[in-house]
């Protein structure tokens, strides 16, 4: 989260009932489908599509890091489907076959409104056997606190206090051998588990965040656990003094578990009120697995210097998903007799399964599977003119298989379907250096996404698509969509480097696009491609030292995303587009951060420092489709779209040789403006997410 609050352009979210991750790159954000965005652990790709109604990327909460990566613009060629906006590289430090170091971090805080966070965690690595062996392991654990209690919606009464807390574990353990000075061998293991007791959602009608009153109305919490772990092995051979061959082989095996109440939700969909009677449980649970298989390698030049610098490479992928979910009302059937007057059969053809499941998804398989090579050359014309061109040729198969049951799907239907591509995106690029630390250039590249399938719609749901003219028919398959981006920038660093200045322009052409339908008189929807749009903008980073010790730094980026033609997602009736032309693209347009550094040497061996971050994040526009009175059933009456925001964090602390304690304060000023707002079937009932309350603490780490 710091990381996107001082990169421009780069917006990131976990919010909803499912507490789902999105990170999006230059606008290139969409509600459904795979992810538009590449997550790398290392050289390992661990994003993950939307299969059903929850999944999604896992979340890394990495600890032992050397640094994170963010390459802006499609990636397709080097990195593959799924990065048309981007890529994230989570970039871990490697084992040393002859220098010991280590890293130990502990922190204690405290959040207002909440409890008590801690974390501990400790780094070593170095040579086992000197200039053959070496290793690195690390191993992190924290406990956050939560701050929103649950209430009985119907008496006040508190239910459970602090609900939203959690707590994190992760740990890296890698060995390098180089049993020749041309030959590294790197198996690693990477393990992380996360647990969250509660979703970090509260209900605005119970709730005042300005004076610290968070507060859910939920029968019962919606714990989740997210666990998995990634074997990899990397294998580099010199084959001469200028070519290397890089193999890397890996495997993702993640199981997800989310529960969520849908007490609400469904009395909201079929009764118009979401307050449930006492007694009534609506329990959803949700399974997500995960078992990914990837290959790649690589020949590439490696000696400094060279005037053509290449490489070229082979990628397989076999990623399956595994989808179950199981929603459970034991009283639903008795209150719509007492309610409507009629036995739950007679409108939604048959009983609940075993007498509480309505709806069985069981189980929703799907497989991705990619086959791609690859190559890219950097080519230096003259002195300080380079010129670069790459491509990548894939083929991509995605198929899927699932069995939905239950009186909301209408039947016990089983659904199959395949579907194939074989895109090409390629990359040019120009780049002119007018000094060692000055340059100008220009790139053109292509991405694509694959295509995927939507689960079957819920019976309740099939009036809304009818009136789409969607009659009878069940939007299975979504096609893929691709983006151009054109890009143009400048990086410098002036003033014997005490001035840095990067910035770009670009202009990104996205056609087909995979979004989201919501259908919200019954609580469903679907993935669609819904047309084009164009996203264009610029963003800027800079830094400066006026003084010694004092660092000054901001970051500016603004996106402004339109689609440009009016889409239906079924019949073009008139009142029932999906988006009109000229609507806007989700999101907040400006970003900026700014930040200001001061060390100063004490002694010897201490130093004092104090650092300060701001970060504002603009209103979005208000004409996005969702909010666009033209887009008939598509739009959503109680639509709230992403706010103005401040957000500040300061640090102020003393270095003692190699250890470093220091005092923080993230959310300084306390915001707590809804971030996210999510309404059921336009009812009362209206779910927000903020950011964590003001959160004061001590941080000490020690470093050798």
């Amino acid at each position: 989260q710091d990381i996107v609050r001082l990169t421009p352009g780069m917006n990131f979210s976990r919010g909803g009932q499912q507490g789902l991750t999105s990170i999006s790159i230059r606008g290139i954000v969409s509600n459904g489908g795979a992810s538009t965005t590449g997550i790398y652990l290392d050289d390992v790709p661990i994003q993950a599509r939307r299969l059903g109604f929850a999944g999604g990327s896992p979340f890394l909460e990495t600890f032992d890091l050397d640094r994170v990566e963010v390459l802006r613009g499609p990636q397709g060629t080097l990195f593959g489907a799924g990065s048309q906006g981007g890529t994230v590289r989570f970039i871990t430090p490697q084992p040393s076959i002859d220098t010991f170091s280590g890293y130990g971090r502990a922190e204690l805080s405290s959040t207002r409104y909440g409890g008590v966070n801690y974390e501990i965690g400790a780094a070593v690595g170095g040579p086992i056997v000197e200039d053959k062996i070496g290793f690195r392991a690390s191993v992190w654990y924290r406990d956050t606190s939560g701050w929103i209690d649950r209430i009985n919606p119907r008496t006040g009464v508190r239910q459970d206090e602090d609900t939203n807390s959690g707590n994190t574990l992760t740990g890296k353990l890698a060995f390098t051998l180089a049993p020749s000075a041309s030959l590294n061998i790197t198996p690693s293991l990477f393990y992380q588990r996360k647990i969250s007791h509660d979703v970090d959602t509260y209900w605005t009608t119970f709730s005042d965040p300005e004076n610290g009153q968070f507060r859910s109305g939920n029968e019962f919490a919606s714990p989740s656990r997210d666990e998995f772990y990634v074997p990899s092995l990397n294998v580099s051979l010199d084959v001469s003094d200028t070519i290397s061959l890089i193999s890397v082989t890996s495997y993702l095996h993640r199981d997800q578990t989310i529960e969520s109440d849908y007490t609400q939700l469904a009395r909201a969909v079929i009764f118009g009120n979401p307050i449930p009677p006492a007694g009534a449980e609506g329990r959803n649970v949700f399974n997500n697995s995960q078992r990914n298989f990837t290959q790649e390698v690589r020949l590439q030049s490696n000696a400094a210097g060279q005037r053509l610098r290449w490489i070229i490479g082979g990628f397989y992928q076999n990623a399956k998903q595994s989808a179950t979910q199981v929603s459970r009302d034991p009283t639903l059937a008795t209150e719509f007799l007492n309610t409507v007057g009629l036995p739950f059969p007679i409108a939604f053809g048959q009983n609940p399964i075993d007498g509480d499941i309505i709806y069985r998804q069981n189980p929703y398989d799907g497989v991705d599977e990619q086959l791609a090579g690859f190559g890219q050359a950097d080519f230096d014309i003259l002195q300080n003119l380079t010129i670069t061109a790459g491509a990548r040729v894939a083929h991509t198969k995605f198929n899927f298989d699932t069995l939905i049951e239950g009186p909301f799907a209408g039947a016990t239907i089983a659904d199959r379907g395949e579907q194939s591509a074989t895109p090409v995106t390629p990359k040019f690029g120009v780049e002119y250096r007018m000094s060692p630390t000055s340059s100008v250039y220009a790139s053109a590249s292509k991405g694509f996404r694959v295509g995927g399938s939507n689960p079957r719609q819920f019976s309740i749901c099939q009036p809304q698509l009818a009136a789409l003219g969607l009659a009878g028919i069940n939007p299975t398959t979504y096609g893929p969509d691709t983006v151009w981006s054109y890009e143009a920038g400048t990086k410098n660093q002036l003033f014997k480097r005490r001035v840095t200045i990067n910035a770009s322009v670009f202009y990104i052409d996205w056609k087909n696009i995979q979004q989201f339908v919501t259908l919200n008189s019954c609580g469903g929807g679907f993935v669609a491609n819904l047309g084009q749009a164009v996203s264009k903008g610029f963003d800027i980073q800079a830094s400066v030292n006026p003084v010694e010790g004092l660092t000054l730094g901001a970051a500016v980026g603004y996106t402004h995303g339109e689609f440009k033609d009016t889409f239906y997602a079924g019949a073009p009736i008139p009142g029932t587009s999906a988006v009109t032309k000229g609507d806007r693209i989700q999101g907040s347009p400006w970003r900026i951060a700014v930040n200001a550094e001061y060390r100063r040497e004490i002694s010897a061996d201490r130093t004092v420092y104090g650092r300060v971050d701001y970060q504002y994040s603009s209103q979005e526009p208000s004409g996005v489709a969702q909010s666009n009175t033209a887009n008939g059933l598509n739009l959503i009456s109680k639509y709230y779209g992403s706010p103005e925001t401040n957000y500040v964090t300061a640090r102020l602390g003393l270095e003692i040789g190699r250890f470093d304690v220091s005092i923080f304060s993230d959310n300084l000023f306390d915001t707590s403006k809804a971030l996210e707002q999510q309404n059921y079937a336009n009812t009362a009932l209206t779910r927000e997410s903020s950011f964590r309350p003001r959160t004061i603490g001590l941080t000490g780490t020690y470093r050798y």
